[in-house]
């Protein structure tokens, strides 16, 4: 049924489906099937048919993530094969669009010679996609400077449950009055629930532990920015986005520095996050003697009594 409604890839034969039954979690889920879109109205008439059948929705980009967001017993969205595109790169306006599937090393290589770049940077980068990057919130090592992915996401559209599209950016300008219900609800929800969502968590840089409800609500109108960042797919499908780059720095330098003792190390991230680091990293001894073991290169420059680095 679903084959005969969008222009995209359905499989649902054994090979296919447990291809994609896991990711780079430790977890296996069988899905019914597995959809590869061509386009938004592909994503629409595949939620609408999967709501109407009552299963559930995994959007799916790199599978790189370590916790079994991109793996179900429903239908699989894949966005790698065809929704990939980079739409645009502004280097006026500093900000570029594309389409979920689209890979952050292809950014990347894009951007080149451009005095711009894109600072989250996980460590899945060179193949990890934007999709799945705004849906975990994704940072990396530079994210002690530069923040995480929901910092720099300036619009996106997106595909709810019922098949309902909109841009973040076209419910940021109504009104209270003119918003569909089921986001008066959100709205009202946060209204009534304003001081214990902005003051009852510690203010932290990075928290990915249930939905983002902080600053749901500015100037009275409703951002979703924020809270679509990290809902791993399960609020909406985000099938295009927009993102802010910022200049890069003119120079860069790395200090490596040994520890005795994992505490030892823990204590120093203390004094040195007030000298303003854009990413701090730790190695510890165990991928230490693995190194030393097999790059002869480097087996003269890691002292074997070090711990951590």
């Amino acid at each position: 049924e679903l084959n005969q409604k969008i222009s995209g890839d359905v499989y649902w034969d054994p090979v296919r489906v447990y291809m994609l039954s896991t990711d780079a979690s430790i977890y296996r889920r069988e899905p019914v099937a597995v959809v590869y879109p061509k386009s938004t109205r592909d994503v629409i008439r595949t939620v609408k048919l999967a709501a109407a059948k009552g299963l559930p929705i995994h959007s799916r980009g790199a599978g790189s993530g370590l916790c079994g967001s991109a793996i179900g017993t429903g239908i699989v969205i894949d966005f790698t094969r065809y929704m990939n595109r980079l739409i645009k790169i502004d280097d006026a306006d500093g900000y570029f669009e594309c389409q979920p599937g689209y890979r952050f090393g292809e950014l990347e290589a894009a951007l080149g010679a451009t005095r711009l770049f894109f600072p989250p940077a996980p460590s899945s980068g060179e193949y990890a996609t934007f999709g799945g990057m705004y849906g975990t919130n994704a940072s990396g090592s530079q994210s002690v400077k530069y923040g995480n992915v929901a910092d720099y996401i300036l619009d996106a559209e997106v595909v709810l449950s019922n098949g309902d599209r909109f841009t973040l950016s076209d419910i940021l300008a109504r009104s209270f009055d003119n918003l569909p219900e089921n986001l008066k609800k959100l709205y009202l929800l946060y209204a009534g629930q304003s001081r214990e969502i902005e003051t009852a968590y510690p203010q932290i840089r990075y928290n990915s532990s249930g939905y983002n409800l902080r600053g749901l609500v500015k100037k009275d109108r409703l951002d979703l920015t924020g809270l679509f960042a990290g809902s791993e797919g399960t609020l909406g499908i985000v099938t295009r986005l927009r993102f802010r780059l910022v200049p890069k720095p003119s120079h860069d330098s790395l200090v490596v520095v040994g520890f005795d003792d994992i505490v030892s190390s823990a204590r120093a991230v203390q004094k040195i996050l007030p000298m303003g680091p854009s990413g701090i990293e730790i190695l510890e001894k165990s991928l230490l003697k693995l190194v030393r073991e097999t790059d002869p290169g480097l087996k003269d420059k890691i002292p074997g009594e070090v711990d951590n680095i």
